[in-house]
């Protein structure tokens, strides 16, 4: 048996015998065992792994969303105190789990006026929400970063309940697609030699993929593929000139597209939400026609929803 194989089998042995909570500090460190109890600055644990025993854990030494986890343990069933932990949990920046709790507070809530109120709360908590990305996006908006900034206009038209928010991200949704087609289309440049600003392309784009495909170097893969873009995004096709520079240009964009998106994926796996949503505003950016980068977008704000998320961004 392989020493990998020990391992997996002693890590399986833990988690069968562990009375069941698992706990990740902010070093990565995976701590397994039983959440006996919880202050505002400690969680106690009687830990299976990674050494037996009682622990005193600092709760800033834990992610956010571990501090739930915890919390969440030790927290009654019921409607007034399912409603303090949602409390905690928009003061320490989760939403999305103070949206789960005030919504289980309100499935155990017996009375009318409780539920109407616990049900205003939820739909103050969303608004707030899409007022930090309203403010994101105009930000980015503001720096030319254009995809991300429509990607964050539209992530919070799904959500919001505020009719004069919903009716400025729609215009900027509107005004942010104008501007990126535009940009797409390019500038006829009379004097430009287009046969040998494709060939300039198509050589950075075959040394992209032979990136690609010796060593699955995706970093420098999109590297040499957005200087292949840089050649030609600013010069509009003129098929009467060169009809082969407009198919250059646009197999150039789609495969740059497809590595911002594999790369954003990439990111998101490994807990870069800043990362993938960087990926995704630029893949936006280069095919807003195609919605690209909004599963990506989406994906990446759920995440940041219930690992950490400033209400009071921007």
């Amino acid at each position: 048996m392989t020493r990998r194989t020990l391992v997996l089998a002693a890590l399986l042995a833990v988690c069968a015998s562990a009375p069941g909570q698992t706990l990740r500090a902010t070093t990565g460190l995976v701590l397994i065992g039983e959440v006996m109890t919880v202050d505002a600055d400690v969680v106690q644990m009687r830990l299976a792994w990674p050494e037996p025993g009682i622990r005193q854990i600092s709760r800033s030494a834990l992610t956010l969303a571990s501090q739930y986890d915890a919390l969440a343990v030790v927290t009654p069933n019921e409607a007034a105190a399912r409603e303090r932990l949602a409390d905690e949990c928009l003061r320490i920046g989760l939403p999305a789990q103070a949206m789960a709790e005030l919504r289980r507070a309100a499935s155990l809530s017996p009375e009318a006026d409780s539920l109407g109120r616990l049900r205003e709360r939820i739909r103050n908590v969303q608004d707030r929400i899409a007022k930090a990305l309203f403010e994101r996006a105009r930000h980015a908006e503001a720096g030319g970063r254009l995809g991300a900034a429509q990607l964050d206009y539209m992530a919070l038209v799904r959500d919001a309940s505020d009719a004069e928010l919903l009716l400025r991200a729609d215009e900027g949704i509107k005004r942010l697609d104008a501007r990126m087609q535009q940009q797409l289309a390019g500038t006829p440049r009379p004097r430009a030699d287009l046969a040998s600003m494709a060939i300039r392309a198509q050589r950075l784009q075959s040394r992209a993929l032979d990136a690609l495909g010796r060593n699955r170097d995706y970093r420098q893969a999109l590297l040499l593929m957005a200087e292949a873009w840089d050649t030609v995004c600013d010069t509009a096709p003129d098929p009467a000139r060169d009809p082969t520079f407009g198919e250059t240009r646009d197999a150039v964009r789609r495969k740059l597209v497809e590595l911002h998106l594999a790369l954003g994926r990439d990111a998101l796996a490994v807990g870069d939400v800043d990362g993938a949503l960087w990926h995704a505003g630029n893949a936006r950016e280069l095919e807003p026609q195609r919605a690209a980068g909004a599963d990506l977008h989406r994906a990446a704000v759920h995440v940041q929803l219930s690992t950490g998320f400033d209400l009071t961004s921007g």
